[in-house]
């Protein structure tokens, strides 16, 4: 419990002076760059995604929030640590921190975001300034995570309201400073992250490995999908053992995985990860009278 309370003051206390910020003239000509960083990592296994800023202007930044949105269905974040970018001996200089750390972060599990935050009140002396780490995301990816899944990490802003009972939505990242005069809103240019699942992953009821191409919908990989597709995922649902699937036939069946990436709304359709999810192709599948259906391929 106290551990929450010190966040959300963290948290409250980056806010307000973002806040701040939001309400200022913008920097012409001046743009922060801001990066996660693209890993790999083994389905059960760790990954770090380093997010960084760079192009700092010489007067540098007291004040900065925006979110990182993740795919929960993937990985599950665990940890975020503040990198060495933020170690500007800002704590021992700024009076109002009243001992709270100036770097905060909520990760709400829920919904696969992180809201990021770092203010001082200090002197210019103590404020971040040039390139580096800002901070890195720490966790681990799902152990049915699918060989070659994507998990995208999206720098965007925070979903809250511009300052409390505005009643408007805030729409930008927050990046600048306040020096008790003069009130600076960087422009920022945003470069995404990713997690990758590695191929080659071994799966209980699957054979062989990985080509890295997928096309979703063709659990027994010969290249079309017919109602054939739906009879090897049901067997292979039924005993994996007995009836298995290649391991690219596996990564091509996981069409819940390919709903997830492209948005789509779906028809009802067999997973060898479960049932009831879309083929996302141009054949679907309907599994309820097992005959084919034509579906016009629409891009999501």
């Amino acid at each position: 419990m106290k551990t929450k309370k010190v966040l959300a003051g963290v948290m409250t206390a980056a806010v307000m002076m973002c806040s701040v910020i939001s309400t200022s003239a913008f920097a012409v000509g001046n743009t922060v760059q801001i990066s996660a960083s693209k890993e790999t990592a083994a389905a059960g296994g760790e990954f770090t995604v380093e997010v960084s800023l760079a192009d700092i202007p010489t007067t540098g930044v007291n004040g900065c929030e925006f979110a990182v949105n993740y795919d929960e269905s993937l990985v599950k974040v665990d940890s975020v640590t503040a990198g060495p970018l933020t170690k500007t001996n800002a704590e021992n200089n700024d009076s109002s921190s009243s001992g709270l750390p100036l770097f905060g972060y909520y990760n709400n599990t829920d919904k696969g975001v992180v809201n990021v935050a770092w203010s001082t009140a200090a002197d210019s002396a103590y404020w971040m300034k040039g390139s580096g780490v800002l901070f890195t995301i720490t966790g681990t990816v799902l152990s049915d995570a699918a060989a070659n899944a994507v998990a995208d990490f999206d720098i965007e802003p925070i979903a809250r309201e511009t300052y409390s009972g505005s009643g408007v939505m805030n729409s930008a990242i927050k990046i600048g400073y306040y020096d008790g005069t003069n009130k600076v809103q960087y422009d920022t240019a945003v470069s995404n992250g990713s997690v990758t699942v590695e191929g080659n992953q071994s799966t209980s009821g699957t054979t062989g490995t990985t080509s890295g191409t997928v096309l979703y919908g063709d659990s027994n990989v010969d290249g079309k999908i017919d109602i054939s597709d739906v009879v090897a995922t049901r067997r292979y649902l039924t005993n994996s053992a007995k009836f298995p699937l290649s391991a690219q036939g596996l990564v091509n069946s996981d069409v819940q995985n390919c709903r997830r990436r492209f948005k789509c709304s779906g028809c009802c359709c067999y997973s060898a990860k479960g049932p009831w999810h879309c083929f996302f192709t141009s054949t679907l599948i309907q599994v309820s009278s097992l005959s084919p259906f034509t579906h016009e391929y629409k891009p999501h």
